[in-house]
């Protein structure tokens, strides 16, 4: 994969220049980005800030399992900045 990407995605040392409101999901069975990667990015990441760990799906069926309390969490989320 190195040979053909120019960009390490190297998202943890860059999170800390993040200041906007951030809310990350992940599927806690999700082996592409696992969820100990976004825990560490919201230990790194600013305020406001979610992580919501969908329970159940890998990365491709994190919006199917839990849709609708994914869009709930995301609305909770939303509605704490008002």
């Amino acid at each position: 994969m190195a040979l053909l990407t120019r960009n390490p995605f190297d998202n943890l040392s860059k999170i800390g220049d993040v200041h906007v409101p951030l809310f990350i999901a992940v599927g806690d069975h999700d082996t592409l980005t696992p969820p100990s990667m976004a825990q560490a990015l919201m230990e790194n990441a600013n305020e406001p800030k979610r992580l919501y760990i969908v329970p159940g799906p890998d990365h491709d069926g994190m919006f199917h399992v839990g849709q609708q309390e994914l869009v709930a969490q995301i609305r909770d989320f939303l509605q704490g900045l008002q």
